[in-house]
């Protein structure tokens, strides 16, 4: 949708960018237990701890070069993808 308008997809967040689409923040997990010793149960806690430190770097960077933070209800109304 976002090529539709002619619009570019980055990688990475510079002041160039007009806006960030975000979904639905991720839930930082609980650590497991010092007990835990399932190795795929760390793995899960990891990943998940990673993708909510990434969520949050990416508010952060937005924030600090003013980058406006649009979900995606506010994109698909900012590209007329709901009928008024």
């Amino acid at each position: 949708m976002i090529h539709q308008w002619r619009g570019q997809l980055k990688d990475e967040l510079i002041y160039e960018v007009d806006f960030l689409v975000l979904g639905t923040a991720p839930v930082l997990p609980r650590e497991p237990s010092s007990h835990v010793v399932d190795p795929a149960a760390i793995k899960r806690y990891l990943d998940q701890k990673q993708q909510y430190e990434h969520f949050q770097t990416l508010i952060q960077r937005a924030q600090s070069l003013k980058i406006p933070i649009l979900n995606q209800n506010r994109f698909l109304q900012l590209v007329g993808y709901y009928q008024r």
